[in-house]
């Protein structure tokens, strides 16, 4: 699944002791450990490509990674988007990448990245948050289709990936149209969704 994590079906799966793992800001240092983990996570350099490019644009909101016993296993990123039809000035967030080393998949790790990201989100007097993603995993944490509420991504064909969770009550009857993620994310999300659009099978599992 695009920006968020395939599971490795093939990895050996290492325990993690939840109360060991720390969740925090990237800092200089991370940079080149982000890059491996999301290439780790998806198996290619795409992401880990992508979360650079718009790094080097200056336009991240939020950067986090989780650390587990001084190894950075996780990151998740939040990134600003806009949608056509604003009036209020509505303050939205894009989710997106999470990546997963695998051996750490499927232990809540991503599930505790999300929330650090949405505390810090509402923190800040952000408003709603946007993602496209696993279309199983994302409605259990609290995210809702965008299509009921009049918004889209592009064309409206990505509409059963496409979710929004709203951070502060009552904001989203205030947006209408397509919501516009940097340019840097669309090439990867129409390759990453091409064949499911299609009706074709995926493989990937549910990120957590």
């Amino acid at each position: 699944m695009p920006l968020c994590v395939p599971c490795g079906e093939n990895s050996t799966r290492h325990m993690i002791e939840h109360d060991s793992l720390i969740i925090r800001p990237e800092n200089s240092t991370d940079i080149n450990t982000i890059f491996l983990v999301n290439s780790l996570a998806f198996e290619t350099e795409t992401e880990a490509v992508l979360v650079n490019r718009l790094r080097e644009k200056n336009i991240l909101f939020l950067s986090l990674i989780s650390e587990y016993r001084q190894e950075i296993i996780g990151h998740i990123l939040f990134t600003r988007v806009h949608v056509n039809h604003n009036p209020r000035h509505i303050k939205t967030i894009g989710l997106a990448p999470m990546a997963l080393i695998p051996e750490y998949q499927r232990q809540n790790v991503g599930t505790r990245l999300i929330q650090h990201g949405l505390e810090f989100c509402i923190q800040k007097k952000q408003e709603v948050i946007f993602v496209l993603g696993h279309a199983d995993y994302y409605p259990r944490i609290g995210f809702q289709p965008v299509r009921p509420y009049g918004l889209f991504y592009q064309n409206g064909s990505y509409d059963p990936y496409f979710f929004v969770h709203e951070l502060k009550k009552n904001t989203l009857r205030k947006l209408k149209g397509n919501v516009f993620f940097d340019p840097e994310f669309d090439q990867i999300m129409k390759m990453k969704f091409s064949q499911k659009i299609k009706g074709k099978p995926s493989t990937a599992k549910t990120p957590t």
